[in-house]
């Protein structure tokens, strides 16, 4: 824990000190701001045997625009669910609860990006944005079947609660209605390796993939 503690804050500090060096450059009073929703499908690498999990993402961002330029800095808030559909051997119990083989592993996240933009106009209507960045997110529910993997069992939480990750999107804006499509991947492991599901890891990394698609409105 000390550990991701000591890298979420090293990763902090160098995302503040190049925000605070790229701030003399941005063009805050032509900020653009963005709602979006969609939907997300997520998976967890090397744990257990699990399908895709359907989920919902909901976003508001803002884009700043760097002066005389089409590139931008994208920063904002985001709900997501990341998890899977996991498919154990059998039914287990870990300490008080049970887990069924079929059992959903869900949670729901609260993301912070901070991502690169680039817009490419086609047209007065129509223009193509791509953006690229890391992002942190931590985790505030989560259930596998009945256990709670947000909550800490015989002194160890399931899950990490945080995570740090990197993503990248692309979407195609027509008068400020968007259709949006990214993929995001954790940078560190999700599931604790000391903790009560750390035999259902498979020799790897835990880590999650997901995609997305979200329709949004940028005013």
């Amino acid at each position: 824990m000390k550990k991701l503690f000591n890298r979420l804050a090293a990763l902090a500090i160098a995302i503040v000190a190049t925000t605070t060096s790229l701030s003399a450059q941005l063009d805050f009073e032509n900020s653009r701001y963005r709602v979006e929703a969609g939907i997300t499908a997520s998976k967890i690498s090397n744990f257990g045997k699990g399908e895709n999990l359907y989920g919902l993402r909901v976003s508001g961002q803002v884009l700043v625009p760097f002066q005389r330029s089409k590139w931008g800095l994208l920063t904002g808030l985001t709900l997501t669910n990341k998890g899977e559909r996991s498919s154990f051997y059998n039914k287990t119990n870990i300490g008080t609860v049970s887990i069924s083989p079929q059992d959903r592993t869900a949670l729901m996240y609260l993301q912070l990006p901070v991502n690169f933009s680039h817009r490419f106009d086609l047209n007065r209507n129509n223009r193509i944005y791509f953006e690229f960045g890391p992002y942190l997110a931590y985790a505030l529910s989560g259930k596998l079947g009945d256990l709670s993997l947000t909550k800490k069992v015989n002194g160890e939480a399931p899950f990490n609660p945080f995570e740090v990750g990197i993503g990248a999107s692309l979407h195609y804006d027509y008068k400020n209605i968007y259709l949006k499509a990214g993929v995001e991947y954790s940078l560190t492991k999700v599931v604790n390796l000391q903790g009560s599901l750390a035999r259902r890891v498979d020799g790897g990394t835990p880590r999650y993939g997901l995609g997305y698609i979200t329709l949004g409105y940028q005013f």
